[in-house]
């Protein structure tokens, strides 16, 4: 069979990748944790993570400790805080964390929206990057900025599959893997895309956000050039909103996400608009 092509640079910095050995497991699932409880709220303390974790007071302060060295979270008397920099801008490796179940089957979900032959525009999310285990390996082409789904692909298509990958140019963000700035949206415009696959940092029953217009841009380029467009979202970004807009979110095809309680309303006056919930 054909293999796989990929447009992309010879080498690059694989800042976002973790050996994940079976002796970390319970330490990652620990830390996973942490990051999600304090992406809903300001502060975990010891006696609750002990709680919460069922782990020792000094394994978690342990666990405290990593997450600190590496700005993942804050420390003060007690406990700790969530960060307050833009997530974009904390290691692909640990945002990857955060819902990482949920964001593998949302990503399932999504990929069940997507035709054979499509052409495709993949933004460089840590949900979206999940697309790339269940991509089919052979009819589609993938157009993305994301190192991470690129490197996820290479592992599954070396050697098989007739899937076409192409790598946006651009400005590297080391931290991230993405490609983003001018050249990521020049090389963009050069491609028309069946669909736009899309991760954001929130979502509301206005519109669609992101930490910084260097991201925006990015996939606001996507958006305009191509006819569907498909958002992937964990529960805790519907409600949510940030600094920089994407685009009105009438624009949205289909909405992938998990509705709960908390977000139940919102969700419904998104329905109400006519928009293709995925739950």
């Amino acid at each position: 069979m054909k293999n796989i092509k990929m447009v992309c640079f010879s080498r690059f910095p694989r800042v976002w990748y973790r050996n994940r050995g079976d002796g970390c497991m319970k330490q990652e699932f620990r830390q996973r944790k942490i990051l999600e409880y304090l992406s809903d709220h300001e502060m975990l303390t010891v006696e609750d993570a002990v709680d919460l974790l069922q782990a020792s007071p000094a394994t978690v302060r342990r666990d405290f400790n990593e997450l600190a060295e590496a700005h993942s979270v804050k420390k003060i008397h007690g406990g700790v805080v969530r960060v307050g920099k833009r997530d974009f801008l904390l290691p692909f490796c640990l945002r990857e964390q955060w819902f990482f179940e949920e964001k593998k089957r949302l990503a399932e979900k999504a990929m069940q929206l997507i035709c054979p032959g499509e052409t495709l525009f993949i933004d460089g999310g840590t949900t979206t990057s999940h697309i790339g285990m269940f991509l089919p390996e052979t009819g589609n082409t993938v157009i993305t900025n994301s190192l991470p789904l690129c490197e996820i692909l290479t592992q599954r298509f070396r050697n098989k599959g007739t899937s076409e990958v192409l790598l946006t140019g651009g400005r590297l963000h080391m931290m991230s893997g993405l490609l983003l700035g001018n050249g990521a949206e020049e090389s963009l415009l050069q491609y028309h895309a069946d669909t736009t696959l899309l991760s954001v940092r929130g979502l509301d029953a206005q519109a669609l956000y992101n930490d910084t217009e260097i991201i925006t841009g990015v996939e606001k380029v996507m958006i305009a050039r191509s006819n569907r467009l498909i958002v992937i979202a964990d529960h805790s970004k519907i409600g949510r909103q940030s600094m920089a807009q994407i685009c009105p979110i009438h624009r949205v095809a289909h909405l992938v996400t998990t509705e709960i309680p908390e977000n139940a309303e919102v969700l419904d006056r998104i329905r109400q608009l006519g928009i293709d919930v995925v739950v």
